[in-house]
């Protein structure tokens, strides 16, 4: 299994659009070329144990799977990393070093997109996941068009 591409969820995203349709086929893209889509959010803050605020979470999940799957791609999984205020760094790389075993490579054989600054970022720094930072969508496509040409010439 190759090792996944992690994107921020917040780069995904346009106005009302769970997912940018502009996105869509480069999302397809990784898809086409065997790499798995983890996107990276941040935990909800009103994130509790109840059955119905786990529901409108995992509806949020759901919804942006299905837009991903009609645009031709496929999301593996959505990584939630806690950063509240009793949270630790720790297990947040503990949460990384998990989603490295499941696809059976190290932290520094998978890749990252996210804006430049923010907490996702600096966690990802200090677990020395390889970062691509990006600002906007076009730049996000771009990035994902030359971490799929590397995969073809690393071949």
């Amino acid at each position: 299994m190759k090792p996944p591409v992690l994107i921020d969820i917040e780069l995904i995203g346009s106005g009302d659009a769970i997912v940018d349709p502009q996105i869509m086929p480069s999302l397809a893209e990784l898809n086409q070329a065997d790499r798995s889509l983890v996107l990276l959010a941040r935990r909800p803050d009103g994130w509790k144990p109840t059955r119905n605020r786990v529901d409108q979470a995992f509806k949020l999940q759901s919804d942006i799977e299905a837009m991903v799957n009609r645009g031709g791609g496929m999301l593996d999984a959505i990584l939630y990393l806690d950063f509240s205020l009793f949270s630790r760094q720790k297990q947040r790389k503990a949460a990384l070093i998990d989603l490295a075993a499941r696809y059976g490579c190290e932290m520094s054989q998978m890749t990252a997109i996210c804006r430049a600054d923010g907490r996702i970022t600096d966690t990802l720094a200090e677990c020395e996941i390889p970062l691509q930072s990006v600002d906007n969508q076009h730049s996000l496509k771009q990035r994902i068009g030359q971490i799929l040409a590397k995969a073809k010439v690393d071949k």
